[in-house]
């Protein structure tokens, strides 16, 4: 066979292969279901982030008006839907109730600058004020105490830009009450259950994170905790009942994360929730007896470990409502009435009220419910082998 003839049978090789692989995508093409609209994804939901009041009368949630994200409001039970608030710019993306029943809070800033102010929309006279008026500073919530519905705990950077203070803010008046300067390393805050700033996080010099605590708000605070930048992160999650320990998800002396009991005396520690496999994830607290309830690990999954049997029930019902991961996102101060979002791999976000009284779930809304008529790809997880012997959750 000369070189001419090979360089023809060759072309023609390629050429039918071509061919087949057009063809082959063609029907692939084919087979796949219609391209989602990227204004679908990433534009407005039609609804989000329900919130349901203290006295669980009304519930919250984001939507449009006139094409931009707002608070709307309703009376559970009656289609007597409102909106509350009236922004015409960027859109609400935060925001939560007041423990007065009264007042929506929500965050906003000014052209992306994210000097954000707190802002409070009165659902009695429809007003709403800026909270935090001050040119370039920034607003950062802390705590809502049910004993002190007309307070809020937050943190202002007012007098040093690079440096957030601890004030309490009146919710009637505005009136914004210095509690604690920060020295300069400080990070955060930790009310402890009686609305008292007993707990704050802290950057140690090494590159690392303090946890520090303290027995009244005239005391200075000391070291409680502290993770270098090799240990992982830990994270507080509140004070006891009692008001002498602190629930802390911490890494140290285990390869995954536990939560803990730490006396604050003592600074002795007792494992409450583990798993061998993953980190601690979020943490349900009684909203008013502040005790642990719940604990979520997420191996393949979100899953939730009741530690509390009193909501072992609720949660087996939940579990049952909708395939997929769940969390309980707001409850009222009676713990009657629950509000769970269920995320999916094949399913947009949906929301439901749940009932503890008649365990009977309620479908609220799903946050794009024109995705649900497309075809979304499902997930499986699966565990690859390593070469070293490790397992990779994937």
């Amino acid at each position: 066979m000369n070189v001419m003839h090979r360089i023809k049978q060759s072309a023609w090789w390629t050429l039918v292969l071509g061919v087949m692989i057009l063809v082959q995508s063609g029907a692939a093409q084919a087979a796949l279901p219609p391209l989602i609209p990227k204004e679908l994804l990433f534009g407005n939901p039609q609804r989000a982030q329900a919130r349901i009041s203290p006295d669980g009368k009304r519930m919250s949630y984001l939507a449009p008006k006139d094409g931009v994200l707002n608070v709307w409001v309703k009376t559970i039970g009656q289609e007597d839907d409102r909106a509350v608030t009236n922004d015409t710019l960027r859109g609400i993306q935060i925001h939560f109730w007041a423990q007065d029943n009264t007042h929506i809070l929500y965050l906003q800033d000014v052209g992306g600058d994210e000097n954000f102010h707190i802002y409070a929309a009165n659902l009695n006279d429809n007003q709403t004020r800026d909270l935090t008026p001050f040119e370039g500073v920034r607003a950062q919530p802390v705590a809502l105490d049910p004993n002190f519905p007309n307070e809020m705990m937050m943190q202002l950077n007012k007098r040093d830009p690079s440096l957030f203070d601890l004030y309490r803010l009146n919710l009637a008046t505005g009136e914004a009450t210095l509690v604690h300067e920060n020295p300069g390393n400080l990070v955060g805050y930790i009310p402890d259950n009686q609305f008292k700033a007993r707990g704050a996080v802290g950057m140690s010099p090494d590159g690392g994170i303090d946890l520090l605590v303290r027995d009244t708000e005239a005391d200075e605070f000391r070291l409680l905790m502290h993770w270098g930048p090799q240990d992982g992160d830990g994270e507080p999650h509140g004070f006891t009942p009692d008001g002498k320990g602190m629930y802390v998800a911490d890494p140290l002396g285990s390869d995954v994360s536990q939560l803990k009991i730490v006396d604050l005396a003592t600074k002795a520690e007792t494992v409450i929730a583990q798993n061998p496999k993953v980190d601690v994830g979020a943490v349900f607290i009684h909203p008013t007896k502040y005790h642990v309830q719940a604990v979520s690990f997420n191996y393949d999954q979100n899953r939730w470990t009741v530690l509390d049997s009193s909501v072992a029930d609720d949660f087996a019902a939940i579990e049952a409502i909708f395939p997929g991961e769940f969390e309980i996102v707001s409850r009222d101060l009676a713990d009657k009435n629950w509000l769970v979002a269920f995320s999916s791999d094949v399913k947009a976000v949906r929301y439901y009220a749940y009932d503890r009284e008649t365990n009977q779930s309620t479908f609220l809304f799903s946050v794009r419910p024109e995705l649900d008529e497309h075809t979304l790809a499902p997930m499986k997880f699966v565990e690859i082998k390593a070469r070293d012997g490790l397992v990779l959750p994937s």
